[in-house]
């Protein structure tokens, strides 16, 4: 009609006792309070649109006893039934239902800034002792309390990939990895659960995703991407196949909770990641959540730069008698370890797994030092690429045999006198068989392994992690270099080898690829475990840490620990040179000639231990 409706007419509001004439009182409604305030009654026009109800008055001075009539809507909560109100006048024609075109949107609820995957205290196994069941309180204490970060809890799973299956993200919540992004900027799509060999990663959106991830201590998905990254960047050098079972941070929990079952060890993963303004810890333990720290005053310029003066103060010969080194391995000690200490010490922590970001991965960790005494003299140390190319799985060394075999003399490198020997010393230890220099060729190390399958392989040898593709690196042969891509084909892996060992290797510093290949050679080579120096250790070093290595190894079921008990037995005193011998755990070996003639020389400097590094599994 053209005819605009007349306003809705409200009743004045009650100034005195007498109620107004046209409002009509209503019985008071079964509420402990009533509602302030007088609602609007609608009054019938016989020109007024249909529908159109009055206009709610406040008023601050009525009577508030006087409760309102709830007015009844698509998208509020349910109403309270209406009260008949009596009257001789026709009841007003009922308003219009709202159609669905029409009726207001439900607003969203609001979304988090981060939402991370569900953890919290674990159910320790029946195996695990006592005092570790509260090792999950101790570690969520250094965890934010947020909301989002309040730990769930639940059974652990069982230790099976994942296979790429998402895990069911919690009812109305987004999954973290899409929540983070900065406005504008268009997300990377590449979340561990969608990628695959024909959608590669981009690392740089990853490393913006781990910031942000971390910024909003988003944890258990931040190691998600931490480990799926360093996975890819060792997969793109060495050109590895493999089953991308990106783990959760519950199944990289579970992993090590069921090794820390079977073989007594208390192990802990150490992720570090560089960034230009500071570095990035994540403590990753057997069980509870993860601890994050972060430390300002570590900029990866300066890491690197000082990287650099460490190894150089520790193999420099004219230091040899010196402790210059001690600067730089308590700045790396203050950087790395002392923010986590007291959680790893809480927790009975005794194996610590580095998982270093590029630039990190040749550190001597052994070697750092908290002014009493050298890490290794603490913990059992060692470096993995990534928990997903980390065989773990536990196996026992009883009854397994060594092939070991070497190279004294060569043509364009230095001679390793030691190397004879050193064959022999093992074999006295270790059953199993050695070949010397001629017999020393790629075709006879791949038959041996054929005929036998030698579960320890150790070759005594010149080896060199070198910048570049990975076939500029190399285990030298007596019949020519074994480049880093063609040690699959020695098929090392079927049946796998336990433990890997290159005597004498160096690694080039400062070039990532160099490291890659260094703390790759596990993974690479097929081997659950390798044992590789980070620098060109001198004969009588090399054979007193080597004849000690496998003494010990048949004394303890962990490598990392007979490798701790080897190092720390070089610390103090207890392997060295004395006329003409070399004398290590209570034993002796005559040294051959070109070496006899050293009267005295002690082997307790880092030179001579701190760059022998474990690789892949510690077990």
């Amino acid at each position: 009609s053209e005819k605009p409706a007349p306003e809705a007419i409200a009743p004045e509001p009650v100034v005195s006792e007498k109620p107004a004439p046209e409002a009509i009182a209503l019985p008071p409604l079964p509420s402990p309070e009533p509602a302030p305030g007088i609602a609007a009654i609608p009054i019938p026009s016989d020109d007024a649109a249909p529908g159109i109800a009055a206009i709610p008055i406040p008023s601050d001075d009525a009577a508030p006893a006087t409760p309102a009539i709830p007015i009844p809507s698509d998208d509020a909560a349910p109403a309270t039934p209406a009260i008949p109100i009596p009257s001789d006048d026709p009841p007003p024609p009922a308003p219009p239902i709202p159609s669905p075109e029409t009726a207001p949107p439900v607003p969203a609820p609001p979304v988090r800034d981060t939402v991370p995957e569900a953890q919290g205290e674990e159910v320790s196994p029946a195996t695990s002792a006592p005092a570790r069941e509260t090792l999950g309180t101790v570690a969520a204490q250094e965890v934010p309390s947020t909301p989002e970060e309040i730990p769930v809890a639940r059974i652990p799973s069982p230790l099976i990939p994942d296979a790429g299956i998402p895990p069911m993200p919690a009812p109305g919540r987004v999954p973290a990895e899409e929540m983070v992004m900065s406005e504008g900027e268009s997300p990377p799509r590449e979340s561990p659960e969608s990628l695959g060999a024909e959608n590669p990663v981009d690392i740089t959106s990853l490393r913006r995703q781990i910031e942000r991830l971390l910024d909003d201590r988003n944890l258990p998905q931040a190691l998600r991407f931490i480990d799926l990254m360093f996975t890819e960047e060792y997969a793109r050098y060495l050109n590895l196949v493999y089953a991308r079972e990106l783990q959760s941070f519950t199944q990289i929990q579970d992993k090590l909770r069921a090794i820390a079952n079977l073989t007594g060890t208390q192990p802990a993963i150490i992720y570090t990641f560089m960034r230009d303004e500071q570095l990035d810890l994540v403590l990753v333990p057997p069980q509870g959540v993860p601890i994050y720290k972060t430390v300002p005053e570590a900029k990866r310029d300066l890491i690197l730069e000082k990287m650099s003066q460490f190894r150089q103060d520790i193999t420099n010969p004219l230091k040899r008698n010196r402790t210059d080194y001690l600067v730089l391995a308590q700045q790396f000690h203050d950087w790395i370890i002392a923010p986590l200490e007291t959680d790893i010490q809480l927790q009975n922590i005794d194996i610590l797994m580095f998982s270093m970001d590029g630039g990190m991965r040749t550190l001597p960790v052994a070697a750092l030092h908290d002014r009493a005494e050298f890490l290794v003299e603490k913990y059992r140390v060692g470096l993995i690429p990534s928990v997903n190319l980390t065989d773990t799985r536990y196996e026992s060394l009883d009854n397994a045999r060594v092939l070991a075999m070497g190279a004294s003399k060569f043509t364009d490198k230095i001679a390793l006198p030691a190397v004879p020997v050193e064959l022999s010393a093992i074999l006295t230890i270790w059953p199993g068989k050695s070949f010397l220099n001629e017999a020393f060729t790629f075709s006879n190390l791949k038959l041996q392994r054929e005929k036998e399958p030698f579960r320890l392989v150790h070759l005594a040898t010149h080896s060199e992690f070198n910048p570049g593709n990975p076939e500029e690196s190399y285990i030298q042969l007596w019949d020519g270099r074994l480049s880093l891509d063609r040690v699959r084909e020695l098929n090392w892996n079927s049946p796998p080898v336990e433990l890997l060992v290159l005597s004498a290797c160096r690694t080039a510093v400062g070039d990532e690829n160099a490291e890659l290949g260094f703390a790759g050679l596990a993974v690479n080579a097929g081997v659950k475990s390798a044992l590789a120096s980070l620098w060109y250790v001198n004969d009588e070093g090399t054979l007193g840490l080597m004849s000690e290595f496998y003494h010990q190894l048949r004394a303890v079921s962990v490598k990392a620990e007979a490798l701790r008990r080897s190092q720390v037995a070089m610390i103090r005193g207890e392997i060295r040179v004395q006329q003409g011998e070399l004398i290590y755990a209570g034993d002796r070996i005559p040294l051959p000639p070109p070496l006899a003639s050293v009267s005295y020389q002690e082997l307790s400097h880092p030179y001579y231990w701190a760059g022998f590094t474990a690789i892949g599994s510690p077990w």
